[in-house]
């Protein structure tokens, strides 16, 4: 059995309008006296191979949404919860995503402790520029001249997108000030560690550095079900009106907004312990799937949950038990 963490929060777009804006995602430039691009990479993703010793991965096909998109699913087997809320985020960073003409302001936020080797730029010098930048607009600027080189793959432009999610939820929920903590666990999320792996790295940032020392635990759970294509959708918070917002915006941005449930179903956890366990059959495939929550309603959802991805029609993820233990 898989144990799925509570411990991160969804919630709506909305929710991310207030977080500090101006932050940005910066890129190793190899440019000739003439400025000419010879070769570049994100920072993320060369502190993930020069730092930390990680293999990136390589996908054969897919634009940059798409990669980034895959490579935050990939986690769902390990850790549902955190998979939909990066979903989330990087839904609400595209929507807010412009292409512009122009030179970038460096945002100092980056603190970063190495840069590329002179040797490794031959005929030009390594130069940090702004490939990104998070307005107090809320708008997230794209430079268009190094989006469409061809010197930038596009693992890193699928990692740039991922960055700004995984900034933008830390900026939110944990108040980081700097993307120490955003590059660390991006350059996780593009490595060719496994799903298991992976998770154990990204949680263990995450409850370390800047901020608590022990993870965000959500008081509330509401849960809303489409009655089109019976998928079931969630969202935790600290209060019920957060948490109830979420479930129903995550509704309406995954299934036919018209069949959401109007009144979404909440339930508040007391303690951290998970004392519930839900198993949810396809009754069609006769698979079952068991997780652990701190309440029922939490139990079910991802039992539900997992049924539904682990499936092929998850529409007979329709038999579900529970107990408490």
């Amino acid at each position: 059995m898989k144990s799925l963490l509570a411990t991160l929060v969804i919630f709506s777009s909305s929710a991310f309008a207030g977080d500090k804006v101006g932050n940005g995602g910066g890129l190793w430039v190899c440019q000739t006296p003439k400025n000419a691009i010879l070769q570049t990479q994100l920072v993320d993703l060369f502190e993930a191979e020069n730092e930390f010793g990680l293999t990136l991965i390589s996908p054969k096909a897919g634009l940059a949404p798409e990669i980034a998109e895959n490579q935050i699913r990939l986690m769902r087997a390990e850790n549902l919860v955190l998979s939909e809320e990066l979903s989330l985020a990087l839904r609400d960073v595209l929507s807010k995503v412009r292409y512009v003409q122009g030179i970038l302001t460096v945002v100092d936020d980056s603190l970063f402790r190495l840069s590329p080797a002179p040797s490794i730029c031959s005929g030009g010098t390594w130069n940090y520029v702004q490939f990104a930048n998070f307005t107090h607009q809320n708008q997230v600027l794209i430079r268009a001249d190094l989006w469409k080189s061809p010197a930038v793959t596009e693992v890193d432009r699928a990692a740039l997108l991922a960055h700004e999610a995984v900034y933008q939820w830390l900026r939110a929920k944990k108040n980081d000030q700097d993307s120490v903590r955003t590059r660390q666990i991006v350059g996780y999320l593009f490595s060719t560690l496994s799903a298991k792996e992976k998770n154990q790295n990204i949680q263990a940032v995450i409850d370390g550095g800047s901020g608590p020392t022990d993870p965000i635990v959500a008081k509330w759970t509401c849960v809303v079900e489409n009655s089109q294509d019976s998928k079931i959708f969630a969202g935790f918070g600290d209060l019920k009106l957060e948490a109830s917002g979420a479930a129903t915006q995550s509704c309406h941005k995954g299934s036919d907004a018209f069949f959401c449930e109007k009144s979404p179903r909440c339930e508040e956890a007391k303690s951290s312990a998970e004392t519930w366990a839900c198993q949810s059959t396809n009754s069609h495939e006769q698979k079952d799937f068991v997780q652990k929550g701190r309440t029922r309603l939490e139990a079910e959802y991802k039992a539900r949950k997992s049924c539904e991805l682990g499936s092929e029609e998850p529409f007979f993820c329709n038999q579900l038990h529970c107990e408490n233990y």
